[in-house]
């Protein structure tokens, strides 16, 4: 009980600062979700014991054979030394997208589901996650250990919001100066010079993953330059989308090039969706660029012979799944506004994959981004 009264008397100190964004940056969807769907809360909610936090970022490198210039091969002794840091990480990620994911689809709002998701946020912001020894890193390394800044940002921000509701206009220095010290480390990486802030670079899709981040906590702090920053990056890779709708970055990905374009519009999605909730439209070549790549890379995931045919290999992984689809349900409603046919085209190829998630985007893609669709799966 004791426990219980200390996480409820911190959650509001903890968390509920982010409220003061929403003036200025909105979120890429309804954080009031509970009003339109949700069950009753069945027996008592468990929380997942917490992940130890990963703190030490140094030695860090790709676990991609270095020999291989497609960056597709891994490298069974890289993969292995990896293994528990990325294990923490994909833990970490999963326990903020479940715990987020059951707050918003039970009915009532359960403040018990709430603190559960505060005391995961609290212990890795405490231990100062994700921010010691980026230094002691080969370039390469130390840009490996940006992005896993990169994608637990994104679940941070996705899954936060979704929580949103039931947190209170306080402030928390702790959680607030950890997460700008996590996005300060993403905006330097494409903001000072090194080899990933080119003009080549920030079309990939780390850039974009970047964005991710950037946008996402610029929505928590209000940080328009932040949030800026990340429309710019979007930008630079709607720019290289070719007429064929694919993305020269991830064609140079070897039998996993198709996999890398999935991967791709996870991001370009999501950073759509925030830009819709903020007001940026997309130049007429923007859009037309931005449908190109998700119309390409879903007829393609269905049927992957041309763009085989050009990489000049047999793709792996090409199959649809909840997970590699899951930008489906966060573009239909874009599409729905400015290309019907293509939104029609999106929800025959996915329908049957519903509900569709992934731990970078925070959890339950179809629950957040397409309430008609998930109310429809109830």
């Amino acid at each position: 009980m004791r426990q219980l009264l200390r996480i409820a008397f911190i959650l509001p100190l903890v968390l509920g600062y982010f409220s003061v964004a929403e003036a200025q940056l909105k979120a890429p969807f309804n954080r009031h979700l509970t009003q339109y769907y949700g069950k009753p809360l069945v027996g008592t909610f468990a929380c997942p014991a917490l992940v130890a936090p990963v703190v030490d970022m140094g030695g860090m490198n790709s676990i991609y054979r270095s020999d291989d210039p497609t960056q597709s091969i891994v490298d069974p002794a890289k993969q292995a030394k990896e293994a528990a840091r990325n294990a923490a990480f994909g833990a970490f990620q999963n326990a903020l997208a479940s715990v987020s994911d059951k707050y918003v689809t039970t009915k009532p709002a359960n403040a018990n589901i709430a603190n559960c998701y505060a005391r995961h946020l609290i212990h890795w912001a405490k231990a100062g996650a994700m921010l010691k020894n980026l230094a002691n890193n080969v370039e390469l390394g130390r840009h490996q250990a940006v992005m896993q800044q990169a994608w637990n940002l994104s679940a941070i921000a996705q899954s936060y919001m979704k929580v949103q509701p039931a947190m209170a206009a306080a402030d928390s220095a702790a959680v607030r100066a950890w997460i700008k010290s996590l996005s300060d480390s993403v905006l330097k990486e494409y903001t000072t010079a090194n080899s990933w802030n080119t003009a080549h670079n920030r079309s990939h899709n780390h850039a974009q993953w970047a964005a991710m981040a950037l946008a996402g906590s610029g929505v928590l702090l209000n940080d328009v330059n932040k949030f800026n920053q990340a429309w710019s990056l979007l930008g630079a890779s709607l720019a290289t989308v070719q007429s064929n709708g694919t993305l020269p970055h991830e064609m140079s990905r070897g039998a996993k090039s198709l996999l890398y374009h999935e991967f791709a519009c996870l991001s370009l999605a999501g950073l759509v969706a925030y830009m819709d909730a903020n007001g940026r439209v997309l130049s007429p070549a923007q859009e037309s660029a931005f449908q190109r790549v998700i119309k390409m890379t879903v007829e393609q995931a269905q049927n992957p012979s041309w763009i085989a045919s050009v990489v000049k290999i047999a793709q792996t992984s090409y199959q649809p799944s909840s997970s590699n689809f899951a930008f489906i349900d966060i573009a239909i409603p874009h599409f729905q506004r400015t290309n019907p046919a293509l939104a029609a085209q999106l929800e025959a190829a996915g329908a049957k994959y519903r509900a569709f998630r992934h731990p970078h985007l925070g959890g339950n893609i179809t629950a957040v981004y397409n309430v008609p669709a998930f109310s429809k799966m109830k």
